[in-house]
């Protein structure tokens, strides 16, 4: 049951930009970056992770005792994830067939009914999240 569970890989795929610069009384740094990976469970879009993230630091000096510093970042997740499945895959008897002989999901009579058929919770079961994040100061 392990092929059908399982992916043989995981994509990552990360890219990233960024610039610095300034004089003697002000800097600044930007930097933006964007981050996905598929998950490591058949289902399509049931298992991944995507961010995007944008960071803007500026450092100024406006007079000899006036100082003003910012730094801000703001991430966008996403993420959709089955983590239930792991546990029923690694606990599934190696013997109960995937499908039974009507095509429905196979079960197996002597697990308890926390165990299930992870292929059938990866088709019943969606799991996504979306998260905004602002950090500054």
């Amino acid at each position: 049951m392990a092929k059908e569970v399982f992916r043989d890989d995981a994509p990552l795929v990360t890219n990233t930009f960024s610039a610095r610069g300034g004089s003697e009384k002000a800097s600044y740094y930007f930097s933006a970056g964007h981050t996905s990976q598929e998950g490591i469970l058949y289902g399509e879009d049931k298992s991944y992770f995507d961010r995007f993230s944008f960071t803007a630091n500026i450092d100024a000096d406006l007079t000899d005792k006036l100082n003003i510093k910012a730094y801000n970042t703001y991430a966008n997740i996403k993420g959709s994830n089955l983590g239930d499945v792991l546990f029923n895959a690694l606990n599934m008897s190696p013997t109960t067939p995937v499908y039974d002989i009507n095509g429905n999901f196979g079960t197996d009579s002597k697990i308890t009914q926390e165990v299930k058929n992870p292929l059938a919770q990866i088709s019943n079961s969606y799991n996504e999240g979306n998260t905004n994040k602002i950090l500054g100061s």
